[in-house]
């Protein structure tokens, strides 16, 4: 069985729903790149906490630069970090709390940044919710673009989550977080103080409202196929481990009717452009490349403006979202197939970063989807070969380029 969680009021909700029914015996982990203080994440934390407090098994995974540290200009999600208090207060009821790459500093000037760039450019960026209510027969996956941060709840993102009620599907994304929970990136955390309180983590008591309503307002849907796939944990290699691109790749070049890739930030490597303007020849205006307005930093921006200016000129229809809100989609839709993962476009999400994603084979899931896209591309503008682009006509402006490429692949 398949839900899709079509707005963040209705990730919230599942989630909640799910903690609320974890009692003894029951498996909970949660997964996330971003959890940072507001009101929802304050009830996240304290559904988490009672579960355990419960009986249940209940670890959270959460990511050292997107969850502990101070957030920089142009970052999406600009709430507080968590509290080492905070912390303390879910180990306390009996959370198991891991930490991925512990770091001093977002900031990547800092001398144990530059020192070490390959563990500071390290990120857990997943966005997974495994469960396994064993008393209800009920175990899944819930899995997109959502995170516990203020303004994903607030600024109307525009994205994708699905609630994944399957066995293989839970098994194997179970499989890959017990690997990564034993990776030496990981830090257990451990309480410095004994806390009898839970003042920081009591959520507000209010009812929520009728569109919360997660199971009777969004479409139930029985797949024929559904896999769990994941980037390889080994980073050392990082141009040759396997990825979620390569899955992007397969599906690209498979596609025969129609195709769509949706990212918040593009800049693509070589091969995925490779690709896009290949398929472009064939599918002509049955390929579509919908981006978002905001990018999180220059080198983003710089990596999205080349590769627009590049594929434009070789006929790839590339849309960028002008309407209310951020563009936080990571679809993919080829033809049957759909690809909801955790990664983005650029590469950092290629090379570096921790992701997920799930492959799903329905056809009125794939119509679903793309229905839902469609009318974010009625609120964009086509992105043309010059738009946003300085041309270079002398030879430093075109040393600097070919200098600055590799940075938006694995930008800062």
């Amino acid at each position: 069985m398949l839900i899709s969680l079509a707005y963040p009021e209705h990730f919230y909700s599942a989630i909640i729903d799910i903690l609320s029914d974890a009692k003894n015996g029951d498996q909970i982990i949660a997964n996330y790149f971003v959890v940072r203080k507001g009101k929802q994440t304050t009830s996240f934390l304290h559904a988490l906490a009672m579960a355990a407090n419960r009986g249940a098994d209940v670890t959270l995974l959460i990511d050292c630069y997107g969850s502990l540290l101070p957030t920089h200009h142009g970052t999406e999600y600009q709430s507080k970090p968590l509290s080492t208090c905070d912390l303390d207060q879910l180990c306390f009821y009996g959370v198991k709390v891991g930490i991925f790459n512990l770091i001093e500093s977002p900031l990547w000037q800092h001398p144990k940044n530059i020192l070490n760039w390959k563990k500071f450019s390290r990120r857990n960026h997943n966005k997974n919710f495994l469960f396994n209510l064993k008393s209800n027969n009920f175990c899944g996956l819930i899995i997109g673009d959502s995170q516990w941060s203020e303004e994903h709840f607030t600024n109307k993102y525009k994205g994708n989550n699905i609630l994944a009620a399957d066995e293989t599907v839970f098994e194997q994304a179970l499989d890959y977080t017990q690997q990564k929970l034993k990776s030496k990136q990981v830090a257990w955390h451990t309480p410095s103080t004994i806390l009898k309180n839970y003042d920081s983590l009591i959520p507000e008591d209010k009812k929520r409202p009728e569109a919360y309503d997660w199971l009777h307002r969004n479409t139930i849907f029985k797949p024929s196929i559904m896999k769990f796939v994941y980037s390889d944990i080994e980073f050392e290699n990082h141009q040759g481990r396997h990825g979620l691109h390569h899955y992007e790749h397969m599906l690209i070049k498979e596609a025969k009717k129609s195709l769509i890739y949706c990212t918040p930030y593009f800049a693509p490597e070589k091969e995925l452009k490779h690709y896009l303007a290949k398929q472009s020849n064939k599918l002509g205006d049955r390929l579509k490349v919908l981006i978002g307005k905001h990018d999180d930093n220059s080198f983003v921006t710089y990596g999205a403006t080349f590769a627009t200016h590049k594929l434009s000129k070789q006929g790839v229809h590339i849309s960028e979202y002008q309407g209310e809100g951020n563009f936080h989609y990571k679809d993919l839709i080829s033809d049957n197939t759909t690809f909801i993962k955790t990664g983005n476009g650029d590469g950092r999400s290629r090379f570096y970063n921790m992701e997920t994603g799930i492959l799903i084979t329905d056809r009125s899931f794939a119509d679903f989807s793309f229905l839902r896209i469609e009318k974010d591309l009625q609120q964009s503008i086509q992105r043309h070969p010059y738009h946003n682009f300085i041309k270079s006509d002398n030879s430093i402006h075109r040393y600097w380029k070919s200098a600055i490429l590799p940075f938006y692949y694995h930008h800062l």
